[in-house]
């Protein structure tokens, strides 16, 4: 159970990071408001250890929306501490998959690679999976999640062999319908950035990328899809030209980026 401080800490920024960009103006315009903010931050890193791991996440979560709020020297101190907090000291058992995915993301978000916390929460999930803990590992994700983690792991270079084996699995296994364009795209491009080269992966996503309809997609996802399947050398007849139609029926160029 969360002490009453634990969820006070975390509201407060969860509340600051949804207030729009002039209210934000306002509170650093107020010395004495900011200051109290920054001594907030100071309490956090002391206390972090002591917070729930649902609660570590909310607060990951919402810094990542308050990058370019704090001085970026007090932001990066703050970012390397907490993440050392839970890479040094914490059980990573006790963290569900939705805690894992969003501190994932915020590192992601911040582009904060620290590569030691981000391969132990790898090596976390990759044991859940072998373990077959039902409801603690992949399958616990919603769609849109997995998707997130996927990627997030991507852009941050976290190249686990065995995890990308998982990924690659609860892909196949997904309904496939559930993932919008934007999900889509974000898939292709991850996989390929981690270098994954699984033939029945590629024909699943191949497959269902013929059967829809493109003008759901951006020109910038179906560049990037095209750079994916381009990158991993994976050929399907038909499937460049419908790709490269689209984007030049648009009047662009064929970019992948």
């Amino acid at each position: 159970m969360c002490s009453v401080k634990d969820s006070t800490y975390s509201n407060c920024l969860i509340n600051l990071s949804r207030c729009n960009q002039e209210h934000k103006n306002r509170i650093k315009d107020s010395r004495k408001t900011y200051k109290d903010l920054l001594n907030l931050l100071t309490d956090i890193e002391k206390k972090f250890q002591t917070f729930s791991p649902r609660y570590q996440a909310n607060i990951f979560h919402s810094l990542a929306k308050l990058k370019t709020f704090f001085p970026a020297s007090t932001f990066s101190s703050l970012l390397l501490s907490l993440s050392n907090t839970i890479h040094r000291h914490s059980h990573l058992s006790t963290f569900s998959p939705q805690d894992i995915s969003m501190i994932v993301w915020a590192l992601d978000k911040t582009g904060f690679k620290h590569m030691g916390l981000l391969n132990r929460f790898g090596h976390e999930l990759v044991q859940r999976e072998l373990s077959q803990a039902q409801g603690r590992g992949l399958d616990a994700f919603r769609p849109q999640e997995l998707v997130t983690t996927i990627r997030s792991f991507a852009k941050l270079g976290v190249k686990n062999q065995r995890l990308c084996d998982r990924f690659v699995v609860a892909i196949i296994e997904c309904d496939m319908n559930q993932f919008n364009s934007q999900g889509f795209a974000n898939l292709v491009w991850a996989f390929a950035r981690l270098g994954v080269q699984n033939q029945e992966l590629f024909d699943v996503l191949a497959i269902e990328l013929k059967h829809r309809t493109l003008r759901y997609f951006s020109s910038h996802e179906i560049e990037n899809t095209l750079w994916a399947f381009a990158t991993l050398n994976i050929s399907y007849e038909g499937l460049y030209e419908q790709l490269a139609s689209e984007l030049c029926g648009r009047g662009q160029s064929v970019v992948c980026v």
